[in-house]
């Protein structure tokens, strides 16, 4: 919530707090609410270029210092990890590939770039009659720049964004993929983060989650794997 408050205050479209509703997290019986205003969708696609620039101008503002950081997709991984591992359904393979590719994780982000403010999951996105309005801040705060452009590679490498406009996202916010030495690690990272969600994606068991959550195992058995991912709902 600061984090969004702090950005609309710098005049970045995003999604602020309903402050008159509840300026603070309500505890409840199932869990912590937080309230925010309703933003009509036009429905269009993604202006990519003009998500990139919003991004740019995000990753040059200088992060107070009170700042709490969410970003932590690591941690989101190895939590996962952990209640998939307490299943009687868990696959000691998907077990021992996920704790390798934290591993690995670790020492990358240890080798990263200098932090900057980071929205963290950038593609959570509303289309409205002013333009992009950037929502969902539960991975924001301070990492490497790179983060919220590999998330958006990760969206064209797997998701099914056109190269057109990941160019487009790319010219926006004036990234030159060439030149760029952290990208590839990045989006390894990001791909880490995405494969783990499929691990609760069904408690329960689904055959289409397990078979999903076997094609996302994959890019962690081969680097080289360049297979389509099908959205999952949580």
């Amino acid at each position: 919530m600061a984090f969004a408050r702090f950005l609309h205050r710098a005049g970045l479209p995003v999604v602020s707090p309903a402050d008159d509703v509840a300026e603070r997290p309500i505890q409840t019986r199932r869990g912590v609410v937080t309230f925010w205003p309703l933003v009509a969708s036009t429905g269009r696609k993604i202006d990519w270029p003009a998500l990139g620039r919003v991004l740019r101008r995000i990753h040059s503002l200088r992060p107070p210092d009170e700042l709490l950081s969410l970003w932590d997709p690591l941690g989101r991984v190895e939590a996962r990890l952990e209640a998939y591992r307490s299943r009687p359904e868990a696959r000691a393979e998907y077990v021992r590939l996920l704790s390798a590719a934290c591993s690995w994780g670790r020492r990358t982000i240890d080798r990263s770039a200098p932090s900057v403010l980071v929205h963290g999951d950038p593609t959570n996105v509303i289309m409205t009659a002013g333009g992009v309005v950037l929502i969902d801040f539960d991975l924001c705060g301070l990492g490497p720049a790179l983060w919220d452009v590999a998330s958006v590679t990760v969206r064209h490498r797997r998701f099914g964004l056109s190269r057109s406009d990941l160019q487009g996202f790319y010219a926006g916010y004036r990234f030159d993929s060439a030149a760029s030495c952290g990208l590839k690690d990045l989006v390894r990272l990001r791909e880490l983060l995405d494969s783990s969600f499929a691990l609760g994606a069904a408690p329960g068991g689904s055959s289409a989650v397990d078979h999903e959550l076997e094609i996302r195992m994959g890019a962690l058995r081969d680097p080289t794997d360049r297979r389509r991912w099908t959205p999952l709902d949580p």
